[in-house]
């Protein structure tokens, strides 16, 4: 028998994290997805939940549990939600397969938010408050150095999702995301 991590499923997801934005991959449709943390929060409880379930020790485990929402945005869709195209190069530089592990499938998810944020191509998108803003610098001490305009870069934090099958039902996908709201962990994989 194989010695086993978390096997009681947890609340952990959405409502536990200290984030402002959530991206998922959908790998599927080659999109992100971006919205607010607190959009999702208030229109969960209008949509149904689902369970995924893996092969622990020759049974069917709980593993994870969630909320399936319409990318489409509808009456209880999540309002700013938006969809960008992932660059091909940097598409194929991370691409995984459905199958592939979780921890893998997590780290390319990762670097393709991490890539498309070194060159621009998320910023572009952000909500309005987290957008980088220019200051006109009005100390005439700081005119004299040179500094007319001061950057001021909000800061969002963010959490990232492979959410391979998301996305739109046109494109291929299950014309939802998966917003997970508990987990366990039998496998000890992170």
């Amino acid at each position: 028998m194989t010695k086993l991590g978390n096997t009681e499923l947890l609340q952990y997801g959405i409502y536990e994290e200290e984030v402002d934005l959530r991206i998922h991959i959908a790998y599927k449709v080659k999109k992100i997805y971006i919205y607010e943390r607190e959009e999702a929060i208030k229109i969960l409880q209008h949509h149904p939940t689902r369970s995924s379930y893996q092969e622990v020790n020759g049974a069917k485990t709980e593993t994870a549990r969630g909320h399936i929402v319409p990318v489409e945005i509808g009456l209880f869709g999540i309002q700013g939600l938006i969809d960008i195209n992932i660059r091909k190069s940097i598409l194929e530089k991370n691409w995984c397969e459905q199958t592939d592990d979780e921890s893998i499938k997590g780290e390319r998810a990762v670097n393709i938010v991490r890539e498309m944020l070194e060159k621009g191509v998320i910023q572009l998108y952000l909500p309005e408050q987290f957008k980088v803003r220019a200051k006109h610098e009005g100390d005439l001490d700081m005119q004299l150095k040179g500094k007319d305009i001061i950057l001021i870069p909000e800061q969002p934090s963010i959490q990232v999702k492979c959410d391979y099958m998301a996305g739109s039902r046109a494109l291929g996908g299950t014309g939802n995301l998966y917003i997970q709201t508990h987990e366990c962990n039998p496998h000890g994989k992170h």
